[in-house]
């Protein structure tokens, strides 16, 4: 994964808050970074709930480089649920 593309994507969600606020969004947003996993995307939940983060940033490379370049799938899944559950918790 690319993490360009998800900060991109990440400022394009928080741009979209724009509308809902009376401040400009880097002044009151908490960006936080994660390595991710299958069997992690609850404590990234919980750790972005817990601290009020708003972006949550999730990295493909911090236990090692392209660690699923060969076999996206596992790295797919984890991003889906991670996604799914950010949603859920109204992140």
């Amino acid at each position: 994964m690319n993490t360009l593309r998800f900060s991109l994507v990440i400022l394009a969600l928080l741009s979209s808050l724009n509308g809902q606020v009376s401040q400009d969004w880097t002044h009151y947003v908490r960006i936080a970074g994660h390595s991710l996993r299958l069997d992690n995307t609850d404590q990234i939940i919980r750790s972005a709930t817990d601290t009020n983060v708003f972006g949550i940033e999730v990295d493909n490379d911090i236990p090692g480089r392209y660690e699923s370049f060969l076999d996206p799938g596992e790295k797919l899944k984890a991003l889906r649920d991670v996604a799914r559950k950010a949603h859920e918790a109204g992140n």
